[in-house]
């Protein structure tokens, strides 16, 4: 699976069958995707600038579409996502969000995380093999994890198999 930086605020995770858009943008080229999905609940109302998805998903359920899996939960009005795509769990959720849900969430084995609040105990709880970090306090975050001078990536390509055994960590930009 390939999990591509697009803006401050948006994601593009391509897998074998589908792809996946976190909060795209409303304006500009349009991007191609399956699913979209959003952190904030209140941006429902957005006309995004996505062609072709079949599913856009604004509250908490269980979805499926392009033989991915979504689960999502809302904590203070945004949502997490637990994502299975390509034989990866991946979870993707703003640093507030996750933090409020963390002891709900199963593990995961990839951690996408839109910085801006603390972290505090959330990716100590869902035991990630990769933490992917983007937005504004990215760099920041990462430094609290003991990575300091990590150059941003525009993309991040990974596959089940192929895990590391301790934590990575991932800045897109």
């Amino acid at each position: 699976m390939e999990i591509a930086f697009l803006s401050p605020n948006s994601i593009r995770i391509k897998g074998k069958q589908g792809i996946l858009m976190v909060d795209p943008g409303v304006s500009g080229a349009k991007q191609t995707a399956d699913v979209v999905v959003v952190l904030q609940a209140s941006d429902a109302h957005k006309n995004f600038a996505v062609e072709g998805a079949r599913l856009m998903i604004y509250g908490v359920g269980d979805y499926e579409v392009a033989n991915i899996k979504i689960t999502s939960n809302s904590f203070a009005g945004e949502l997490v996502h637990a994502i299975r795509i390509d034989g990866a769990s991946v979870t993707i959720g703003s640093a507030k969000a996750l933090s409020g849900l963390a002891e709900q969430l199963n593990e995961t084995q990839i951690l996408v995380v839109r910085a801006g609040d603390s972290l505090g105990q959330a990716v100590t709880a869902l035991g990630p093999r990769v933490l992917v970090l983007y937005g504004e306090g990215a760099t920041e975050d990462a430094k609290n994890f003991g990575k300091e001078g990590l150059t941003p990536v525009g993309k991040y390509v990974i596959s089940a198999e192929k895990l590391p055994q301790d934590m990575e960590v991932v800045l897109l930009g």
